[in-house]
């Protein structure tokens, strides 16, 4: 009754019933239902302008969705599938605190309010004695503000807060478009907070896709770039540019939250024409406690050579399939620039490139990705990229069907070559097994400083609450500082080129990776090369 009052407007009455709600499940001892009505609480105040009892609301749904989060150990999924059901609290207390001009406090609760669980691996890296039911604090602003410093960089954080205030019960009036917060932290300690509504009555997913579609294909690909390229400078860009410094050598390092991580920032256009990364030095990251903890992990790095460096490519496809030339032209430049032997083909077994990687200070993997996608029960290729009816648009390489139905019970994994039926022997190096490999207590942590996953869509994943589920963030779980992915399916031979002159920029010129990579980017825009072809590659976490 509570939900069906506030969702007609009475929130009078919604707050007498869900008041109701609350006092039965603390009589029960529900601790889910007491943060369930808590939450429906602060909404059916922010909706009533009780802006104070909201936030008081609010605060203890969240506290009571963190002791629940305290009894679930090691698990890892069981993590991230709670954690999708309660993020709507943090959102609205983001809302009812910048509705109250704290926009500082909104900023400690959109950090609280993302990637916990992974937070939570990180934190324990070196913690092993800590107990399983401690939860790491979230970054109050202090500690905000030592990580910008640390970093030299300036810090934009998204927020992506749902249009929940609503008066009546017509549709358009409960689905307004969303808003998205946007606080920009200096290496000086200066934060600011801007806003921005998406201009088009339409789902976030929806927008951000149909502007991705644009940026990648299309007949017309120049003004089909130029419109969706600028069309997003204009939301994500434009209400902080000036808040942004000229120096293009400095670091701009940008937190995207949901759909935001889809849509490559270096691609952003303003009205001169000019793409984002002409102007800055850009890098991502799930967020900045995530940022934080990773540069506790990064060590005093040598470029990697001979036996330090792991180089995989062409594993053994199932059914002979062959790869095609590019990643052999790719993987004998690298290794020859790295004075290693690549392993491939027979050798490049999961056995042997999982014991190889606990020791490796920096890993390639030019190989196949494949991902599982739910929809009715169904699975996807690796490099569905929106919906379906965009499958045959795209161009994008598939990897064959026969794959996908053969090893279609794994998610988010590499391809080896296969040598049994076993899991560690199977050819497929899931995520899931990444984490349990290296990342739980008690197992042998990866050395890695850097890993570079060359392949297509390697940075996808399932959309949650919790940030992208996929294989970038089992890398980012198990503590490597630094990883590059790539956010799409981009043709071979570009991509062969664009890893070659990344690693040679890197090796030979001595740029640290944040720079070496945008030094291929801006030689391929010189080269009059369209974003399909280059924003696709992405340097999350350490420069």
């Amino acid at each position: 009754l509570g939900h069906a009052y506030n969702s007609l407007g009475a929130f009078d009455q919604a707050t007498e019933y869900l008041k109701q709600s609350l006092q039965i499940a603390m009589e029960i001892g529900d601790i889910q239902g007491e943060g369930e009505s808590l939450e429906s609480l602060g909404l059916a105040l922010h909706n009533s302008d009780k802006l104070a009892e909201a936030e008081q609301n609010l605060r203890q749904a969240i506290a009571r969705y963190e002791e629940i989060r305290k009894g679930l150990g090691n698990s890892d999924d069981f993590k991230v599938s709670v954690f999708e059901k309660q993020t709507l609290a943090y959102s609205l207390l983001q809302q009812v605190l910048v509705a109250q001009n704290k926009p500082l406090e909104a900023l400690e609760v959109a950090e609280r309010g993302r990637n916990r669980a992974l937070v939570e691996m990180l934190f324990r890296h070196g913690n092993e004695e800590l107990a399983e039911r401690i939860i790491p604090p979230s970054p109050n602003i202090e500690e905000i503000r030592r990580i910008a410093r640390q970093q030299n960089a300036t810090i934009v954080e998204y927020s992506v807060i749902p249009n929940l205030k609503y008066a009546g019960i017509t549709s358009q009036e409960k689905n307004l478009s969303p808003q998205i917060y946007i606080w920009v932290i200096q290496p000086d300690g200066n934060i600011e907070l801007r806003s921005v509504q998406i201009p088009e009555y339409t789902s976030l997913k929806e927008f951000i896709t149909s502007k991705l579609y644009e940026l990648i294909n299309g007949s017309n690909p120049t003004i089909k770039v130029e419109n969706s390229a600028k069309k997003m400078y204009q939301i994500l860009i434009n209400p902080i540019a000036e808040l942004l410094h000229n120096n293009e050598e400095r670091q701009v390092i940008f937190i995207p939250h949901k759909e935001l991580f889809l849509f490559p920032f270096v691609a952003l256009m303003d009205t001169h024409g000019k793409y984002l990364i002409e102007k800055h030095t850009i890098l991502t990251a799930p967020s900045i406690q995530s940022l934080g903890l990773t540069s506790k992990q990064k060590k005093s790095f040598t470029l990697p050579r001979g036996g330090e460096a792991l180089v995989v490519g062409n594993p053994i496809l199932p059914s002979g399939y062959d790869y095609p030339q590019g990643v052999e032209e790719e993987t004998y430049y690298i290794s020859q620039l790295l004075e290693n032997k690549p392993i491939s083909g027979a050798a490049a077994t999961e056995p042997i490139i999982v014991d190889k990687m606990a020791n490796a200070k920096l890993i390639h993997f030019a190989s196949h990705g494949l991902f599982k996608y739910v929809d009715n029960n169904s699975l996807r290729p690796a490099n569905e990229l929106i919906d379906t009816e965009y499958k045959q648009e795209l161009g994008a390489y598939y990897i064959d069907e026969k794959i996908i139905e053969q090893f279609g019970k794994w998610q988010d994994a590499i391809i080896l070559t296969s040598t049994g039926d076993k899991p560690s022997q199977d050819g497929i190096l899931t995520s899931k097994e990444i984490i349990e490999q290296f990342g739980l207590p008690g197992s042998t942590p990866l050395q890695a400083e850097m890993v570079v996953l060359s392949f297509c869509q390697s940075g996808r994943g399932r959309i949650t609450g919790e940030g992208i589920i996929g294989l970038a963030r089992s890398f980012i779980a198990v503590g490597v500082p630094s990883l590059v992915i790539s956010m799409w399916s981009v043709d071979d031979s570009s991509t062969a080129y664009f890893m070659e002159q990344f690693y040679f920029n890197f090796y030979v010129k001595r740029l640290d990776k944040a720079q070496a990579l945008r030094k291929v980017q801006l030689a391929m825009i010189r080269s009059h090369r369209l974003p399909s072809e280059w924003a696709a590659f992405t340097l999350i976490g350490q420069p």
